[in-house]
């Protein structure tokens, strides 16, 4: 992204030039495939690093040359789901970069509606986050607190990939989305719509994150969500954060689970988080009891390990239950015992 692929001549696209390319290249990339997408770029913008096309359901099998001899690419570098073609363009006398990414036809939607109007959710995953919301080319998802903060990858459950359902599950409105911006003062005022809006945060630089402050310093359009719209709004409405602030994480979460009917999944992720942190100790528990030396221990700890692994596959009735305490007791007991008679074997063929 970014026509930064090649080490070529890749100027920035002037915003004219950009439509009527765009135009080219989807139409004759509509030849390859039913569905030729570009998403719709931030307002007010007058350049553009790369034109990024995304397409889905491919009319009819193809080599990966057909693409590259059709857009009259130079140079290509394959890639799935992302190709990037350079493209000599004598209008501007320079390459232009395309990138063609291949969706899945029912993720396309969203695909399109996560990168539309540049910084957009940047902006609002920002807020997203402060509560545990945070939104990527997946979907909208919410983070159990907990277990974030030793795994976040782990910690993800995911809500919705549908782009309606987002917005509003963010407190903005669908219709002015659907209307698109023309302006930044009407994307930012549609920012501002956000329930979980803090326009003190720009005042509280020890609150940004790390990732906050990255976008602030290295994207132009989140520094002046940052450093002019925030301040401005504060000014201008102030008091009007003690009424969004109110949400905790723990409530946000109760609510993104019962909204979109995420309860069983929540459970089911805590539940085998828990587990697998108890199995971690009681492995370690196991390990102490055998009277082997250190790697004779460790191999057969190993090995009890790998069964109970794919012992547990399929069951998916932990939820709750790894929390019962007579539940522990009876797993650390069984396989204390299957422990305890692998090394009995052990002992025997050593004699």
């Amino acid at each position: 992204m970014g026509g930064r692929a090649f080490s070529l001549n890749t100027p920035p696209i002037r915003h004219d030039v950009y439509l009527r390319l765009v135009s080219k290249f989807t139409t004759l990339l509509q030849t390859l495939h039913e569905i030729v997408r570009v998403a719709p770029h931030a307002p007010e913008k007058i350049t553009h690093g790369d034109i990024d096309v995304l397409v889905a359901s491919p009319l009819r099998t193809y080599t990966s040359e057909e693409p590259i001899a059709l857009l009259g690419a130079e140079q290509c570098i394959p890639g799935f789901p992302t190709a990037n073609f350079a493209i000599y363009e004598p209008e501007i006398e320079a390459y232009v970069q395309l990138d063609m990414r291949i969706c899945p036809p029912e993720k396309i939607e969203w695909e399109i509606f996560y990168r539309s109007y540049g910084d957009l959710w940047n902006i609002l995953g920002i807020m997203g986050k402060r509560v545990g919301i945070s939104v990527n080319q997946a979907g909208v998802r919410v983070s159990v607190e907990h277990i974030e903060k030793k795994n976040k990858k782990a910690a993800m459950v995911h809500l919705t990939d549908d782009p309606r359902s987002a917005v509003e599950f963010f407190g903005c409105d669908w219709e002015k989305y659907e209307r698109g911006f023309g302006t930044i003062q009407e994307m930012f005022d549609f920012c501002a719509g956000c329930r979980f809006l803090d326009v003190e945060i720009s005042q509280r630089r020890e609150k940004i994150t790390v990732e906050s402050r990255r976008l602030r310093d290295l994207r132009p359009l989140c520094q002046r969500w940052f450093d002019e719209y925030l301040p401005k709004l504060m000014g201008e409405e102030a008091g009007r954060e003690i009424e969004l602030n109110v949400h905790s994480r723990e409530g946000v979460l109760e609510e993104a689970l019962g909204k979109f009917d995420k309860r069983l999944d929540h459970d089911m992720l805590v539940g085998m988080w828990g587990k697998d942190l108890f199995d971690k100790e009681m492995w370690r528990r196991i390990r102490a009891l055998l009277p082997l030396g250190t790697k004779r221990g460790n191999i057969v700890v190993r090995a009890l390990a790998k069964r109970l692994e794919e012992a547990d596959l399929g069951n998916g009735e932990y939820g709750a239950l790894c929390e019962s305490e007579e539940w522990r007791r009876e797993r650390e007991a069984n396989w204390t015992e299957i422990a305890k008679a692998e090394w009995r074997v052990i002992l025997a063929a050593v004699q």
